[in-house]
């Protein structure tokens, strides 16, 4: 525990550090040492207070009767004793293995965490210990039905690959250790491979002035093992073993990094995913890239920004943390929308038993990815439909769907989809979600949302005339006006031709003059618009890129954007089978003179047949 106790004095005072060891030595009456080291360096990475850290020690302590709540509130204060009380009482329900007592101990869980955050980090720390101390089959299928979608849908990596670990070593011993003795036969060989590929990306990152942290990481045995059994692959297929993660400090530098690799290496462009553009649902954010490397075998490449790579690795807890260091929580407020959401459906609990389902639903299942017509990736569950489609994309498409068009071809609404399909909604203003949908959609979303719209559905009355605004014309002075919409489908900038509509939410949504959306749009309040910018500001503008397919083309389009300092907030490439690279990009511009300079630049570089706003 040495270094534990540097750590500890490197982050605590003397007074706080020496009383985490005190609660960690009493905990040996129930844990290992293993374990409460363990647990000690878990809670240190997640950042955590000092109650926190003792509160997961002390609980063990009051959950065998070591010690009572009089005298830990003594020894350790008494928010620190309350914080482990609370813990406790939620796992003094009754010992059942039914779905309505799993249903209750999350329901409990989650509606405590609406009070305090660290409830369920000293939850987590204490599955972990069980796990670890009292190893049984019902308490690891506990942990992975709970306690590890759960990990995931909070965004905190470490703690469900240590849950997951755990529990298919429990639940599946000898797969465990013979895919363990399996991985360690081939680790020296991979290994070498992909210190070669570090080496090369050292120099060339140093070459370009790029400060960076760049290292192997080899995937928990239970997402192997998943992979295997879902792909029905053996070990040597499974190409993601040993991946590369290079953390830098700014997203420019992210971008600028993954320019360099594809240069280096061919990508496989089915395999570039864009994360930092579209989070994932549990705040998770990184570029991910497979390149062919050395002796022709593909390597992972992840590209993340330190901030990043803290938020993938804790999730909620990085959260919690800037709450705490910050006065203004609007920020993590958005951010934890998904947690203000399942409060909501906690109160209730049958509403609470939909949850607890649509956890296993979401996490449990294979991933595939479909594309927008824009060739925007798309990840759903395997078994999702053109419905759980339309509502990952937008609610509003989910609400209207009419009919699914999948690579040019119609199909009913609960075809399954295929990984790599391309997908198109066509919708109707007369569509209304239906209860039938709820019978084959896979993703919670859509099953949310359906089951709201047909609630509101029940109760909805006539709605009452919106009273008409009067106004005749208005000037865009800043893309921030709260009274204005510049509009996504075709987002317009400083200097087109532009028209607004009033819409039923009492804002004025501005479109590019030739924009279909407008001319569909006639029937609307038009309002008179023109463009006053005089301050600085950036504005989103969309880019659709054919070109041949060459090695360093990604790298040439960057580095066109950024002699304009215009800012890439979303990528995305694929090869067709022409040979042919289609690229889209949504970067930030001044005005239409700036757009057209990057355009003339874009069209100048070799192998580049057309650039169009998309």
């Amino acid at each position: 525990m040495q270094n534990i106790g540097k750590k500890l004095s490197e982050k605590f005072t003397q007074e706080t550090a020496e009383k985490i060891q005190a609660a960690a030595e009493l905990a040996k009456e129930t844990v290992s040492e293993n374990t409460a080291k363990t647990i000690l360096e878990e809670l240190l990475e997640l950042k955590t207070d000092s109650e926190t850290i003792c509160a997961a020690f002390l609980l063990q302590l009051l959950k065998n009767g070591k010690i009572n709540a009089e005298d830990a509130a003594k020894k350790f204060g008494k928010s620190t004793t309350e914080l482990a009380e609370l813990v406790k009482k939620i796992q003094e329900l009754p010992k059942k293995s039914t779905s309505d007592q799993k249903t209750e101990v999350l329901r409990k869980i989650m509606l405590s965490m609406s009070k305090d955050l660290r409830i369920i980090i000293i939850s987590f720390a204490d599955k972990i210990i069980e796990l670890e101390e009292k190893p049984s089959k019902e308490a690891a299928k506990e942990a992975s039905e709970i306690y590890s979608p759960l990990a995931h849908k909070l965004g905190m990596n470490r703690i469900k690959n240590i849950i997951e670990n755990k529990s298919f070593e429990i639940q599946h011993p000898k797969e465990f250790k013979a895919l363990e003795a399996s991985i360690e036969e081939s680790r020296e060989s991979r290994e070498k491979q992909v210190e070669i590929v570090k080496q090369i990306l050292r120099d060339k990152l140093k070459s370009a002035g790029i400060e960076a942290e760049i290292y192997g990481r080899t995937k928990h045995l239970h997402s192997i093992w998943k992979k295997m059994q879902n792909k029905h692959k053996k070990l040597e297929e499974i190409y993601d073993l040993l991946a590369i993660r290079i953390i830098t400090e700014s997203v420019k530098e992210c971008y600028q990094i993954l320019g360099i690799v594809h240069e280096q290496w061919h990508p496989l462009s089915s395999e570039f995913n864009d994360y930092i553009a579209k989070p994932k649902p549990n705040l998770y954010q990184s570029l991910h890239t497979v390149i062919i490397g050395p002796n022709q075998k593909p390597i992972e490449i992840q590209i993340r920004t330190k901030e990043m790579h803290y938020i993938a690795e804790t999730g909620i807890a990085a959260h919690w943390k800037y709450k705490k260091e910050q006065s203004d929580g609007e920020k993590l407020d958005k951010k934890l929308s998904w947690i203000k959401e399942a409060m909501e459906w906690m109160q209730d609990s049958e509403k609470a038993k939909e949850f607890l389902d649509s956890l296993k639903l979401d996490f449990f299942e294979n991933e595939i990815f479909v594309f927008t017509p824009k060739g925007q990736a798309i990840e759903l569950p395997e078994g999702a439909t053109p419905i759980d489609f339309a509502f990952a994309v937008h609610s509003d498409l989910g609400f209207k769907i009419d009919k699914a068009i999948i690579n040019g071809k119609a199909v009913p609404l609960d075809y399954k989809l295929q990984n790599g399909e391309t997908v198109e909604i066509a919708t109707s203003e007369k569509q209304q979600p239906k209860r039938q949908w709820l019978s084959f959609v896979k993703t919670s979303k859509a099953s949310n949302k359906i089951r709201q719209a047909l609630q509101i559905q029940a109760v909805t009355k006539k709605p009452a005339k919106i009273k008409q605004m009067a106004i005749k014309s208005i000037s865009i002075k800043s893309a921030e006006d709260k009274t204005l919409k510049l509009s996504k489908c075709c987002k317009p900038v400083p200097g087109d031709e532009i028209m607004g509509f009033l819409t039923t939410k009492r804002k004025i949504s501005v479109h590019r003059i030739d924009c279909p959306n407008a001319k569909a749009s006639q029937g609307q309040r038009k309002i008179d618009v023109s463009w006053d910018i005089k301050g600085k500001g950036s504005f989103s503008v969309a880019l659709k890129i054919n070109a041949v397919e060459k090695p360093g083309l990604l790298s040439e389009l960057l580095n066109v954007f950024a002699k304009f300092q215009a800012r890439v907030s979303s990528a995305n490439a694929k090869t067709t089978l022409n040979k042919m690279a289609e690229c889209n990009f949504e970067i930030e511009i001044k005005n239409l003179k700036e757009l057209e300079q990057i355009m003339e630049k874009v069209q100048a570089i070799k192998g580049v047949q057309t650039v169009s706003r998309s």
